[in-house]
């Protein structure tokens, strides 16, 4: 996955930053959720 910011001059409210935040932090939980992320045992 990849998160592409806006230039900080058209995004001064740092908006596109803190959407990316929720983007990722959603992705890796429907990951999680669907079993793609299990622990691995430890060696």
């Amino acid at each position: 996955m990849e998160i592409v910011e806006c230039s900080p001059l058209y995004d001064a409210a740092e908006i596109t930053s803190l959407m990316a935040t929720r983007v990722i932090c959603d992705v890796l939980a429907c990951q999680v959720r669907s079993g793609n992320l299990l622990n691995r045992k430890k060696r």
